[in-house]
């Protein structure tokens, strides 16, 4: 009994002795699993927290590249509908030239119908045969000053000739006052050498033979050749000129008007132009 009684003892005495510390444990282990829930909750705060920011971060930086992408598409229709205009431009511009070449083209063929209703003008006054009027004529004969009267006789053009010296001596005579046979030897040049560089003075010299000779209708037809055979050639000018002292003498004053009107538009720096701004201004 007594030793039943002391080993219930010492049994109690054992649970007492471990059990404080179970219970120290078990409250420290309690107090452990409340702080661990308590950083858990802060942790998943925490991570709410952060998933937050990071979906707010989100969709700042997806609005930032709408935004961007929306500006960089404007900024490229901005540039298309600029590149439109600049073409619609180029376009415009190419057209302009395009009807401007046109335009010159039907002025072309209009100064060359022009022309070519002129040298008709000329051949009617011709074959009209109209009234002579010597007061206007100015042929410009280099004769030294003085104008020698036409001769009857005329000097043959020899059949082997070359151009030089064709004109050289068509030139002598004119200058010496022989105009028939001046008239001879520069309109063989002209039958003989039509491309030759000193055909369209041999024409232009030629009228002025048949003005100082008192023919103004063959005047007409030479100095009408000079002009159509070489329209920007440097006697043109004086042809034109000449053309219009040739019309005044048969009496076409409105034909005169008309060609030198043609020179002052057509050749207005010359000095051909001049003269003829002149006689105009006699003519009104």
């Amino acid at each position: 009994m007594n030793l039943r009684l002391l080993s219930t003892s010492v049994a109690l005495c054992t649970i007492l002795t471990f059990a404080a510390p179970m219970a120290t444990f078990a409250q420290e282990e309690g107090d452990a699993a409340a702080q661990a829930a308590e950083a858990n909750a802060a942790l998943e705060q925490s991570m709410k927290r952060i998933e937050s920011r990071l979906i707010a971060l989100e969709r700042m930086v997806l609005g930032e590249s709408k935004v961007s992408g929306s500006t960089m598409l404007a900024d490229h229709e901005g540039r298309l509908q600029a590149l439109e205009v600049e073409s619609s431009k180029v376009y415009g511009v190419a057209e302009e030239v395009g009807n401007a070449v046109e335009v010159l083209a039907k002025k072309v063929d209009l100064i060359a119908s022009d022309i070519d209703l002129r040298l008709t003008d000329i051949e009617n006054a011709i074959q009209g045969g109209a009234s002579l009027n010597r007061s206007s004529s100015a042929a410009t004969i280099p004769t030294g000053g003085k104008r020698a009267e036409p001769q009857g006789e005329t000097v043959p053009v020899p059949a082997n000739i070359d151009s030089e010296e064709l004109y050289k001596e068509a030139y002598g005579y004119m200058k010496k006052g022989s105009f028939p046979t001046a008239q001879a030897w520069f309109d063989a040049y002209t039958k003989r050498f039509p491309q030759e560089d000193k055909a369209q003075n041999a024409y232009y010299w030629l009228g002025e033979v048949y003005l100082v000779q008192q023919d103004p209708q063959s005047a007409l037809v030479a100095f009408g050749q000079a002009v159509k055979g070489f329209p920007t050639g440097e006697r043109t000018p004086d042809a034109l000129l000449k053309m219009g002292v040739a019309f005044q003498d048969i009496g076409k004053d409105n034909l005169a008007k008309t060609t030198w009107e043609k020179l002052t538009r057509d050749f207005p720096d010359s000095g051909a132009a001049a003269s003829a701004k002149k006689r105009l201004e006699g003519l009104n």
